[in-house]
């Protein structure tokens, strides 16, 4: 069975080509907030100890295309919900980092036109 650290950067090496390619012209494989909501998936249950930091650095990239207009919709209530989940797996070690995480998380979904918390 395959680890899933490497399973989620794996993942997210699939998008980062993703991106790439549609960046030089072929739409057809932009990748969406769902490609986004995959690799989120994959770093919160990756034993990786940085995986807060995976899954915030692949919100801010979905964030910054929407915001400038390659992506279209806007990031989602999954997405950010995906982040919690991270934080909420993270080991002991990491556990200010994650409520600090989740706390300014939640105060931005608060503040979001395009999405609400759900929990």
């Amino acid at each position: 069975q395959q680890d899933p650290e490497t399973g989620a950067s794996r993942a997210e090496a699939v998008l980062r080509q993703m991106e790439y390619i549609s960046k030089n012209g072929n739409t057809f494989v932009a990748p969406t907030s769902s490609s986004y909501l995959i690799c989120m998936n994959g770093w919160s249950f990756s034993r990786d100890r940085e995986k807060i930091k995976h899954c915030l650095k692949l919100l801010g990239r979905f964030k910054e295309l929407y915001s400038n207009g390659s992506i279209a919709e806007p990031p989602t209530t999954m997405m950010y919900n995906a982040v919690l989940k991270t934080c909420s797996l993270c080991p002991r070690s990491h556990k200010k980092e994650a409520v600090d995480t989740a706390l300014s998380l939640f105060e931005e979904l608060m503040q979001s036109k395009d999405c609400r918390p759900d929990h």
